[in-house]
């Protein structure tokens, strides 16, 4: 056992090629080559180890999505939005459902270019004139409205979805970073 005071600290060195210069703190590893593979490895606190339990991919994913998550990019004209009414000929609410709760109501980091996005009513698709952006008021930790407007074409209460153009790479990134 060993108890840490405020000047101690724990250090863990995995020495994987050294050289010559470092002979002493490696007793002369020298220069190696291969693969080198790690997995089950932790650090905890106290004098008993605990088993090493393997995450799920579904669940380490669902804890990276507390703090980003990605809509689009998988296909040409992909729907990121649930239908929505229009509130005016230029505007109109899109709401986004995130996969997963979000830590905190998220940000948008902004496209690369609006006009990649556009609101459809299932006939046209009409492209965003402006960047969307977040509506905090009535965003939350499982839904995101963003505020999209268009040069003019819509119809009022008429319900529209948003998507993007026909370019695989367009994105909308919502992010709850620390």
């Amino acid at each position: 056992d060993k108890t840490v005071g405020t000047s101690d600290f724990l250090a863990l060195f995995i020495w994987l090629d050294a050289g010559s210069d470092f002979n002493s703190s490696t007793d002369s590893l020298g220069q190696q080559s291969g693969t080198f593979e790690f997995a089950n490895i932790k650090l905890e606190a106290g004098s008993v180890a605990t088993p090493f339990v393997v995450p799920t991919f579904a669940d380490e994913l669902r804890k990276c999505q507390r703090y980003l998550q990605v809509f689009g990019g998988n296909t040409a004209y992909e729907t990121l939005s649930v239908s929505y009414p229009a509130t005016s000929t230029t505007s109109c609410p899109a709401m986004i459902v995130l996969k997963n709760a979000m830590r905190v109501t998220p940000s948008l980091i902004a496209p690369t270019s609006y006009t990649n996005f556009g609101l459809s009513d299932g006939n046209v698709l009409t492209p965003l004139s402006v960047n969307p952006s977040i509506s905090s008021t009535n965003s939350s930790f499982n839904t995101v409205i963003l505020s999209c407007n268009v040069a003019s074409g819509l119809t009022i209460a008429r319900p529209y979805v948003l998507y993007t153009n026909n370019q695989i790479t367009d994105k909308l990134i919502l992010s709850a970073e620390l």
